[in-house]
């Protein structure tokens, strides 16, 4: 199982889907809250995009989103769940989050977690997916 990192930030849904479909990956929400501003990026629209390949896993949200250093409420616990999910689902993993810096992020720390049991752990290359033609 590989296990991609990405951001939604500056992106569209149809794109995530594409990078799902394109990977052969589960979407798991690793936000410590699924809601958002922008109505397309919360629990419900990601669910009716996605179906099945769509979790949230609040464990692996960041108690500290708001500010302070980067805290995971339960990265054992809800790496076995993605785990476990994404196994049964035979698909590799997207860690979603809302951060377009990765590396400042708590996926970066949820990254390093997986990397640590043997996993191969990536960053998105959005590249992958066809890029729609502005004009």
């Amino acid at each position: 199982m590989k296990i991609y990192l990405a951001g939604y930030t500056g992106r569209k849904p149809e794109q995530l889907k594409q990078l799902s479909d394109t990977l052969n990956a589960t979407v798991v929400d690793i936000r410590l809250s699924p809601r958002s501003r922008v109505p397309y990026w919360e629990k419900p629209a990601l669910q009716a995009l996605f179906g099945v390949k769509y979790i949230w896993i609040k464990e692996l949200g960041n108690v500290n989103y708001k500010g302070g250093p980067i805290q995971i409420l339960d990265i054992g616990n809800g790496m076995d769940r993605a785990v476990g999910y994404c196994e049964f689902q035979n698909s590799d993993m997207i860690c979603l989050c809302a951060c377009k810096d990765g590396y400042s992020c708590h996926r970066f720390v949820v990254g390093n977690g997986f990397a640590n049991l043997g996993y191969e752990v990536q960053e998105v290359d959005w590249s992958i997916i066809a890029q729609p033609v502005l004009f």
